[in-house]
């Protein structure tokens, strides 16, 4: 099954999904922003199980940042007033594909869960990310 990419026009926002399943991000129950390998929608289907949506998206207020954990360089977002980082939102996730990714984010152990706003087109939207522990 391939992708689609499909505009919402009142909002100017591109959605990526899978074929006759486009998803408005303000009708998502759950979107959480990612900024690593997750948008990639191939390796998010990998995680979670299936084909996510998607779309492109602003995180205001964060930037990227690295960190060494145990031995290993892992990248984190960090809040950083002033910046604007790019990624992804993931669109329409259950409890159990959330699961999946906080598995993944390795959370709460490495990660932990933030509640965010997110440029979408010109809508914003309430979204959560996993920032380093602190």
């Amino acid at each position: 099954m391939a992708y689609q990419v499909t505009l919402i026009r009142d909002i100017y926002a591109t959605v990526i999904h899978a074929e006759g399943a486009p998803q408005d991000p303000r009708a998502s129950a759950r979107v959480v922003f990612v900024c690593g390998s997750l948008m990639d929608p191939d390796m998010a289907a990998h995680v979670v199980g299936r084909r996510l949506a998607l779309a492109p998206a602003l995180a205001v207020g964060f930037s990227r940042g690295y960190a060494d954990v145990g031995g290993k360089q892992m990248h984190f977002m960090r809040r950083d007033p002033g910046a604007v980082l790019p990624g992804m939102a993931l669109l329409g996730l259950t409890d159990e594909e959330l699961a999946k990714l906080e598995k993944f984010e390795q959370c709460p152990a490495v990660r932990q869960r933030t509640d965010l706003e997110l440029r979408i087109g010109d809508a914003v939207i309430r979204a959560h990310t996993y920032l380093q522990k602190e």
